[in-house]
């Protein structure tokens, strides 16, 4: 998934279920759909996001134009 991200030949949606995503992942997440321009809906919920990650990809929102939703739901946001 990071290398079609990169590569900007993702589907339109991804839903990363099962996947635990932790500090670092979720930062290599954000750095990723930063820089993407064919992503348009990433759901992330119940991936027990803490507020650091949150920034990361409050972050990631300021450069990346394609993104119309990202789904937080349940997670541990402040």
């Amino acid at each position: 998934m990071l290398i079609d991200l990169h590569e900007n030949s993702t589907r339109f949606d991804y839903t990363l279920l099962g996947v635990n995503l932790g500090s670092k992942r979720c930062q290599m997440l954000a750095e990723f759909v930063a820089i993407n321009k064919s992503l348009m809906s990433l759901h992330l919920s119940r991936k027990q996001i803490q507020d650091n990650e949150g920034q990361d990809l409050a972050k990631m929102l300021l450069t990346n134009n394609t993104l119309r939703k990202l789904e937080l739901e349940g997670n541990n946001l402040g």
